[in-house]
Parts: C-alpha cells; sequence; structure tokens
C-alpha cells in the first residue's frame, strides 16, 4: 500500500479498483438495457432505465467526492461512499423487484431451476440404479415402510394389551 507522505496509507490503487468496478457495472446495466430494447420490452426498459440513471447518477456522485477529497490530498471517506452506494442500490433496484417484469423473469428462471433439478435427479438415479446403489426415492420409500410397520405394530401391541386386560387372572380369556 502507497504511503501519504505522513506515514500512513493512501487508498489511492483502491480508487482504481474503485472506478474499474464501477465503470463494469455501468457497461452490464447498458448491455442488459440494450438486450431488453431488443427484445422490444419498452416497459421493462423505462423501468430498468429509471434505475439506470439512479446508478449512473451515483457513480457520477462517487467520482465527484472522490476527486474532491484527491485534490486535498486525502483519500474518499470510505463510510461516505459506502452510504451512498447502498442507498443508491436500495433506491435502483427497489422499482425494478416490484415490477411484474422482474416477477415473470424470476418465475421462468425458478420454473428453470426447478426443471433441470428435477432431471438432475433422474439422471442420477437412472445412473444409481444402473450400478446397483439405493436412490433417494429407494430410501424415501423403505422409510415410508418402515413409518407403516411401525404404526401396525402399535395397533398389534394395542390389541394384545386389550385382550391381557380382557383375561382373568388365571390365564383363561373373560367373556
Amino acid at each position: 500500500m502507497a504511503s501519504n507522505g505522513q506515514g500512513g496509507p493512501t487508498v489511492a490503487p483502491a480508487l482504481g479498483t474503485l472506478e474499474a468496478i464501477t465503470q463494469a457495472q455501468a457497461a452490464s446495466w447498458q448491455a442488459f438495457l440494450t438486450s431488453l430494447k431488443r427484445a422490444g420490452s419498452h416497459s421493462g426498459g423505462t423501468l430498468f432505465g429509471e434505475s439506470f440513471r439512479i446508478w449512473t447518477q451515483t457513480i457520477d456522485q462517487a467520482s465527484q467526492m472522490t476527486a474532491e477529497r484527491a485534490s486535498m490530498g486525502e483519500g474518499p471517506p470510505v463510510e461516505d461512499l459506502v452510504n451512498l452506494w447502498t442507498n443508491a442500490y436500495a433506491d435502483a433496484i427497489k422499482p425494478v423487484l416490484g415490477s411484474p417484469l422482474y416477477a415473470a423473469a424470476q418465475g421462468e428462471t425458478v420454473d428453470a431451476a426447478l426443471d433441470a433439478r428435477k432431471r438432475l435427479q433422474e439422471q442420477a438415479e437412472h445412473s444409481l440404479r444402473a450400478v446397483g446403489i439405493s436412490t433417494r426415492s429407494d430410501l424415501l420409500e423403505v422409510g415410508q415402510r418402515l413409518i407403516e410397520l411401525e404404526r401396525r405394530q402399535q395397533r398389534v401391541e394395542t390389541l394384545l394389551r386389550d385382550i391381557h386386560a380382557k383375561m382373568p387372572e388365571s390365564g383363561t380369556p373373560r367373556g
């Protein structure tokens, strides 16, 4: 880490990294918006465009804050930057997360993930059965059978107690 001339470390190397990250995030948002426009999603473009505007505004504020501190020979106020980014993220993401477009996209993503998981489980079970290894569904079936056997055992024990209670001390049933 570099020194600020007073024996303390500076955050100049971190500033370059922060700037690169924010530029990459801005480019990523721009690519996403471009793909939405190509897909013909006007409402999505407007919705995400507002979030992108908030995000780019934050980048400008962070750059200005950093430049002002750098002109005074200081590093950026890290806590202020963290608060700025956190608030901007909350403001930018709120309309997106509440949108029908986002809900539909999340629904499609979850459906696709569940379908993939199901196919993967089926393939795993098929492969395990092919080599003679018990599968998850085999173990679940054994568990269900065990539970049923325990229930039957409890019923038999109850019947035996009832029969025993009806028998006289001599061992012959009352009746």
